[in-house]
């Protein structure tokens, strides 16, 4: 960075994301993202980043922090990510992201 401060940088992604758009259509798969990044933006900082990066990869970027730091808000997230559930589609509540495994990259 051109002020010379330290920062991290978590990358994050839906395993298997592919098969919620085949299966039950992009209107679930869209909301699922939704949800997603809903849950992450509230586990960082105002001053620091999110945005999605691909279809289902996500980056945080956190300033001032410490890759150890890092690794604790990549792993809350984590932790709160295979705790959600219930996303409404036709009537029908489905358990997507109780089990939908995750990678991490710190």
């Amino acid at each position: 960075m051109r002020d010379h401060h330290k920062f991290s940088v978590i990358m994050m992604d839906i395993d298997h994301f592919k098969k919620v758009n085949d299966n039950y259509g992009h209107v679930l798969g869209d909301q699922v993202l939704i949800e997603v990044a809903g849950l992450m933006g509230e586990e960082i900082r105002e001053i620091d980043g999110l945005g999605r990066y691909g279809g289902e990869e996500f980056l945080v970027v956190l300033s001032g922090t410490e890759s150890s730091e890092a690794f604790q808000v990549a792993e809350r997230i984590r932790n709160r990510m295979q705790g959600m559930c219930c996303i409404r589609h036709s009537g029908d509540y489905k358990r997507w992201l109780k089990h939908l495994p995750w990678s991490r990259y710190t």
